[in-house]
């Protein structure tokens, strides 16, 4: 089964690429509000240069090129040249400058200082604890000195889902926060950024709201979720299916709710001396 939010490591070599495609975009339309609310913290202007490290499929650095314009600079780097080549195809297709660059977050392929600004969204909770660090200071070392860092990212550890048992409800919120190599890298990014050398650090919190069954499926890659509960041993069949029951039936009733938290930490690089 491909879980294309587990793991955007191996998207070149999966077997189903356009799974991790449509998986991104989905989430680009679900998290629309909150994207946009984490880039208006940011001083994007004409002349900026900006950085996506982890940019997949490219819309962000397609915004913000427009932006910047005139004189500005908008990159995305991916570790997937998979998502790059969608990328390029998308920003060519609406006739955008938005530059894209092979490269993994932990090792950015960029001097020093080299851009105004530097974003890394949804990307960290995909690392290790040394991973994270490294990457944090690659954001810094990228940045130009007073510039702007930011790191939006959710924390899976503080779901919750609104069902009949408890218990299960519990299991299933689990299951979610095992689902990545980091389940609270959203709530450590201020004082990651904090021991990389950040100054200025600003946490907003914002709650992730999902009403509906289908988006509780596409942005949490729940298929198989309660089966491999029953196969572990943490919910009986009766129990898996009386909860899914209950999950069709709030959700048909309008009253199906999940709710996690995404936590935006901006940050400034220190001022040269």
């Amino acid at each position: 089964m491909t879980r294309p939010w587990a793991d955007f490591s191996t998207v070149d070599t999966s077997a189903d690429p356009d799974a991790h495609a449509r998986y991104l975009e989905g989430m680009a339309l679900r998290m629309a509000t909150l994207r946009a609310h984490s880039l208006a913290q940011l001083p994007l202007a004409p002349g900026t240069a900006f950085l996506d490290a982890g940019c997949g499929l490219g819309e962000v650095v397609i915004d913000v090129a427009r932006r910047v314009a005139p004189g500005g600079r908008a990159v995305g780097v991916d570790l997937s040249q998979e998502m790059l080549r969608r990328a390029r195809e998308s920003a060519a297709a609406t006739g955008s400058d938005a530059e894209f660059v092979h490269g993994s977050v932990t090792a950015l392929p960029f001097d020093a200082d080299a851009f105004d600004v530097a974003s890394s969204e949804r990307v960290f909770q995909h690392l290790t604890d040394d991973e994270r660090r490294t990457a944090a200071g690659e954001l810094l070392r990228v940045v130009r000195p007073g510039g702007a860092i930011q790191v939006s990212d959710p924390n899976h550890e503080q779901w919750a889902l609104s069902a009949a048992d408890r218990g299960a409800a519990q299991a299933v919120c689990g299951w979610i926060a095992r689902r990545g190599r980091s389940a609270e890298s959203g709530l450590l990014a201020g004082a990651l950024l904090r021991d990389a050398g950040a100054v200025k650090v600003d946490i907003e919190v914002s709650p992730v709201v999902i009403r509906t069954l289908t988006d509780w499926f596409q942005m949490l890659g729940m298929e198989g979720a309660i089966d491999e509960l029953v196969e572990q041993g943490e919910l009986t069949e009766a129990q898996a299916r009386d909860f899914f029951e209950d999950l069709v039936e709030r959700d048909r009733d309008g009253v199906f709710l999940v709710v996690g938290l995404t936590y935006v930490t901006t940050a400034r690089a220190p001022a040269a001396p």
